[in-house]
This record gives structure tokens, C-alpha cells and sequence, in this order.
């Protein structure tokens, strides 16, 4: 399922949108006679795509043969293909693996932007400084918004980010990190949304 301009919040809609996932290629045909005579499926390579939310088409893609490859160390052709392609302002949407101390850096070059889904194995250390904001989504659920740093405070390049959690009543809440600082310009709830 893929959304329409017209479903991106209207504070993010200066931006292209782009959805950014990878897949293995899995159940790949056994062409080669040599590969028949063994059982088992044989795994292809990894793809990391980047989809324009406001076409629903994917514009980017970045590939290795390895279909056991990681998606992180694919981001920078694909960031090179859709700034190639695209006129900026850009907002990059991401899963947790995406999330660490590289890519934040490399995902706002060029006036770009990312929102990511918080992975719990990089630190977080809330700025002090700053009142924790709250809350509620179209759906009425809480959320709250801190600001701080991601990584350890030792590390040498820690990107300050803005950190959602919404509450999820029996589920994992959903936290997301972004570079989206300015919680009147960008609400909370347009960002979950």
C-alpha cells in the first residue's frame, strides 16, 4: 500500500517523500543445469529502494550480489541516485537498522532530512535543557517528544535529534528519531502520522 500526496501530512509536504527499505531476493529460479541437481532455494542478491511517496514509484535502487549484505552500507549510492534525480528538499523515512551514528550525517546532506524508527542499541541522552513535550495523534494516542543527543556522550560525532514515542496500549510503543527539530513548524503527530 502505498500513499498519495495527498495522505503526507501538510507540513511535510514541501518535501519529497521517500520511503527507503531493502529485500533479499529470495526463491531465485535455478537456471544454471549446474544448480538443479541440489535441494534448497537459492538466495539472490539485496535491494535497497527508495520509493516517492507522492508517485508511488520507486526512483532509486542500490544493490549487492550478496543477498546476506546489510542495508546501511547501501544508503550512500542510493542517496547519490535520488539527489541526482530529485530536486531538494527531501525527507528520507527509515526503519531501525537505519539507525546509528553514520547515516544521520550522510541522510542531511543537502538541506535533506530523515525521520527513522528508534533502534534501542544506539544511546539516547536527553537534552536537559528542554522540556518534554506531549501529545496526542489523529487516533488520540499519547506521544511525547524529547530532544537530545543519539550515541554515547564519548562519541566523537553524536547528531542531535528529536525523539517521538508513542504510546502503544498493549504493543511496542513506536519511537522515531528525526532531524526535524522545530515541533511547531513539523508536529509530532504529523511525523507518526
Amino acid at each position: 500500500l502505498v500513499k498519495t500526496a495527498s495522505a503526507v501530512p501538510r507540513s511535510l509536504r514541501k518535501f519529497e517523500v521517500l520511503g527507503v527499505d531493502g529485500k533479499k531476493i529470495k526463491r531465485a529460479a535455478k537456471r544454471l543445469v549446474a544448480a538443479r541437481k541440489f535441494q534448497g532455494s537459492v538466495l539472490g542478491g539485496k535491494a535497497l529502494v527508495a520509493l516517492c511517496l507522492r508517485t508511488g514509484l520507486v526512483v532509486a535502487m542500490s544493490s549487492d550480489l550478496d543477498g546476506e549484505a546489510n542495508d546501511p552500507p547501501l544508503v550512500p549510492e542510493l542517496l547519490s541516485q535520488v539527489r541526482s534525480i530529485l530536486p531538494n528538499p527531501r525527507l528520507y523515512v527509515l526503519d531501525r537498522q537505519f539507525c546509528d551514528l553514520k547515516l544521520p550525517w550522510l541522510l542531511t546532506e543537502q538541506s535533506d532530512q530523515y525521520v527513522v524508527r528508534y533502534h534501542a542499541k544506539v544511546t539516547f541522552t536527553r537534552d536537559a535543557t528542554r522540556r518534554v513535550r506531549r501529545g496526542k495523534d489523529r487516533h488520540g494516542r499519547k506521544f511525547k517528544e524529547e530532544w537530545g543527543w543519539l550515541g554515547r556522550p564519548e562519541a566523537r560525532r553524536r547528531p542531535y535529534v528529536r525523539r517521538i514515542t508513542l504510546m502503544r496500549p498493549g504493543e511496542e510503543s513506536l519511537i522515531l528519531v528525526t532531524s526535524l527539530l522545530d515541533a511547531e513548524r513539523y508536529p509530532g503527530g504529523d511525523l507518526l502520522e
